[in-house]
């Protein structure tokens, strides 16, 4: 034999005030303004700009670092090319020496020729 349980008038009051309860607040959760003093929900205004801000100062700072690393990106160039000035002038050095001391000679055997 089945049991059957029968719902009291008071029991009926309170499943309705907690059913009516629920829809209340799922029914607010996605609105554009704050329910009873909870939170902030993701879809008011304060949230989007709050949001729109952060993401302006995360693009600006990466901006900044991208100039800073772009600016010491030119700097090493510069001293890449520096340091390859100064290879060439030491390769050509031991030609360039030796040159000078070819027309040092030179000069000197005219000088005792002439004496």
């Amino acid at each position: 034999m089945k049991k059957y349980y029968v719902i009291s008038g008071v029991h009926l009051r309170v499943i309705s005030f907690c059913l009516l309860l629920f829809v209340v607040f799922a029914a607010t959760a996605c609105t554009t303004s704050s329910f009873l003093g909870f939170g902030d929900p993701l879809t008011t205004s304060s949230y989007v700009d709050s949001a729109t801000a952060d993401s302006a100062v995360r693009i600006s700072e990466t901006e900044e670092e991208i100039l800073r690393l772009a600016g010491e990106l030119d700097e090493m160039k510069s001293d890449i090319d520096v340091v390859s000035n100064i290879k060439a002038d030491l390769d050509e050095m031991p030609r360039e020496m030796l040159r000078q001391l070819v027309e040092a000679l030179q000069s000197y055997l005219e000088m005792l020729e002439n004496d």
